[in-house]
C-alpha cells in the first residue's frame, strides 16, 4: 500500500491511522507526503479502518468509493475521523 500511495491526492495530509483487516491491526502515518505501514501502537489515532478479509481488495480498486457510506458498501468500516481517513483512502491506488 505504501506504493501505491499519492500524495496529491491529499495534499497536507498528517495524520496516524490504525488499519483492521481481520485480526491484523497496523498503524498507518503519513507524514510529509510519505505513508509508512508500522507496528500498531498504544496511543489512540485519529480514526480506525476495519477491513474484512473479503473487502480488502476495496482499497485498491479503481472504482473505489469516495464516502463514508460507499465505503461501508465495500465492507470496509470507519470510525474516528471519517474526514481524515477518507482523505487518505482516497489517495491510495
Amino acid at each position: 500500500m505504501e506504493l501505491l500511495f499519492d500524495p496529491d491526492r491529499a495534499p497536507g495530509l498528517d495524520a496516524e491511522l490504525d488499519l483492521e483487516v481481520g485480526e491484523e491491526r497496523f498503524r498507518i502515518l503519513v507524514r510529509d507526503d510519505v505513508m509508512e505501514i508500522k507496528p500498531p501502537r498504544e496511543a489512540p489515532a485519529e480514526a480506525v479502518i476495519l477491513v474484512g478479509p473479503d473487502s480488502i481488495r476495496a482499497l485498491v480498486s479503481p472504482d473505489r468509493p469516495h464516502d463514508v457510506d460507499g465505503w461501508a458498501e465495500t465492507g470496509v468500516a470507519i470510525k474516528g475521523d471519517q474526514a481524515t481517513a477518507i482523505q487518505l483512502l482516497s489517495a491510495i491506488g
